[in-house]
């Protein structure tokens, strides 16, 4: 299972990973607190939201035991959710960072209106509909912040004011893509069991400082580590041969070294960052599809294969906001399963002693 459960990232797309969530608590359906969200937008500004939680947080002592679906908040949580709903935490162009902002205030804005509903707390449904207000007014980008919001909101069941998007099954997927990938620029390192169905294994520790790989077992086993500067390679001649595509003139016993720069690290060492990881595991195509089972997220899709007519067909299983496993089928029927473990990994140590690769060969 997942190990990270890093704070801010854990209580904005925790709830994103099932599409029907109902909250802890005895609340009565016919609640005076029941006020659909966005009936009266106001334009907060982030002090003010800031400011409402932090009263309502302070002067209700229930809240502090009050969960929906295992997740709790404390105050210092609150405050670094609310942090990143106002700055987002997603690297990259004004699409991503609207949608990690959106998808930080949402969790929140539902945790609020519950408690509201379900205690008939008609300040805590206030301040929900006031954070709600702040993200459709304040959140700006290439696309509509409220559609994105309610698009969420509404799949957990809350009563959004009429006149505000639909959940379709293609809002919801994307909704649900947008929160992993939320989730996804905020970790830090990630071990990998990948098992092909000829059952060859490789196995790495993709971190901050590099990464481990370990492929084949035996004489046929190939140690990798990788860093900005080297990588160190393991194994025997026909073993690195076959797995990297690597040639020496004669085998050592211990490590090899190959530096930044030279054509072999590229070979090696292209595509196993952190971000490379994070990257891969997402769909390249907006036609998803998605479903819930037994409290997980599914996500399936089709990707192009890089020859006309051919495509794999990838499944993502999702849980706490987080993959924990991939299975990848080729049009060929060859199936490659990965399982994800999240957090932090051990930093890379550099071998004492290793053999340059030049000294041995010219590679490939």
């Amino acid at each position: 299972m997942i190990n990270l459960r890093r704070a801010v990232a854990t209580a904005a797309v925790t709830l994103l990973a099932a599409i029907t969530v109902t909250a802890c608590g005895d609340g009565d359906d016919s609640s005076t607190a029941e006020a659909a969200l966005g009936t009266t937008l106001t334009t907060p500004t982030y002090a003010e939201v800031h400011a409402a939680v932090d009263d309502l947080w302070s002067s209700t002592a229930e809240m502090a035991d009050f969960s929906i679906r295992s997740v709790e908040y404390d105050s210092s949580t609150v405050n670094r959710v609310l942090d990143m709903c106002h700055t987002g935490t997603a690297a990259g162009n004004e699409e991503s960072l609207q949608s990690s902002r959106v998808t930080a205030c949402a969790p929140l804005i539902y945790f609020l209106y519950e408690f509201g509903r379900s205690r008939d707390d008609s300040a805590a449904v206030e301040t929900a509909n006031d954070l709600y207000s702040y993200a459709v007014t304040r959140i700006s980008g290439p696309k509509s912040s409220q559609k994105m919001l309610d698009t969420l909101l509404k799949s957990w069941g809350v009563d959004v004011a009429a006149g505000t998007a639909d959940v379709t099954p293609e809002t919801a997927a994307e909704a649900r893509v947008d929160a992993v990938r939320t989730a996804l620029s905020g970790v830090r390192g990630v071990r990998m069991s990948v098992r092909s169905s000829s059952g060859s294994v490789a196995l790495f520790d993709v971190g901050t400082t590099g990464t481990t790989e370990t492929f084949g077992a035996g004489r046929t086993e190939v140690r990798v580590l990788v860093t900005t500067r080297a990588a160190y390679l393991q194994g025997s001649r026909t073993a690195l041969r076959r797995t990297l595509q690597i040639t020496t003139r004669r085998s050592v016993s211990g490590w090899i070294r190959v530096s930044a720069g030279n054509a072999a690290y590229s070979t090696v060492a292209d595509g196993t960052g952190i971000d490379d990881v994070t990257t891969s595991i997402l769909p390249a195509t907006t036609a998803v599809r998605s479903a819930e089972d037994e409290g997980v997220t599914v996500l399936r899709w089709r990707q192009y294969a890089g020859k006309v007519g051919r495509y794999d067909r990838h499944t993502l299983r999702v849980d706490a906001g987080l993959p924990v496993s991939s299975t990848v089928v080729s049009s060929a029927g060859d199936r490659t399963v990965t399982r994800f473990s999240w957090g932090p990994v051990d930093a890379i140590a550099v071998p004492a002693h290793a053999v340059p690769l030049r000294q041995l060969s010219s590679a490939r």
